[in-house]
């Protein structure tokens, strides 16, 4: 996300819109991993259209100078939800384990609230990008083709491992930018 945001306007931009259709398909697919026995392969492809418009709404947002705060926010979150469904499918398959992965981000949230210091905006960075999406990539294709043999697991721990750096990085920066800030 760029530093410098359009000033957030009184509505959704057609960017937003993306972002809604994503938490839709997230919640979708999430609830038929709970409550049903959906197909594999149809559910990888759903999650995959689901995480392509994740690069497309973002494109779409400075493309056309609507980004806001609001909307990276938004993105943020619906990406939680899309990990969180993608995880919930996979789990069949990997353990239970994985579904440590959709954890993190509310214990981020809610770490927050108690420290201060890690309530800090984060500068933009690729690494936490790609950290987020390859997880969940990687999560997507362990019910199918992976299912059922001996990668789903690893794969899935793979997956629930780079996230935890991510978030782990994150902390550390925010504990040095915290320790650099304080007066002596």
């Amino acid at each position: 996300m760029s530093a410098a945001l359009a000033t957030d306007s009184d509505g959704p931009g057609p960017a937003d819109l993306i972002t809604g259709l994503r938490l839709g398909m997230a919640i979708g697919i999430g609830s038929a991993a709970l409550f049903a026995a959906p197909k594999p392969a149809l559910v990888t492809a759903l999650l995959l259209i689901a995480l392509a418009t994740d690069a497309f709404d973002g494109w779409l947002a400075r493309g056309s100078g609507t980004a806001s705060s609001f909307g990276a926010r938004f993105d943020l979150e619906t990406d939680a939800v899309l990990l969180a469904a993608a995880s919930l499918h996979a789990a069949a398959f990997a353990g239970a384990l994985v579904l440590v992965a959709p954890l993190l981000r509310p214990a981020w949230v809610i770490s927050c609230r108690f420290l201060p210091w890690l309530d800090q905006p984060l500068p933009p960075s690729r690494r936490r990008q790609t950290l987020c999406a390859l997880p969940i990539f990687l999560l997507i294709f362990v019910p199918w083709p992976l299912g059922g043999s001996v990668w789903a697991a690893p794969v899935g721990l793979t997956a629930v491992l780079l996230l935890f750096v991510s978030f782990a990085i994150d902390v550390v920066h925010q504990w040095l930018r915290r320790a650099a800030s304080s007066p002596a």
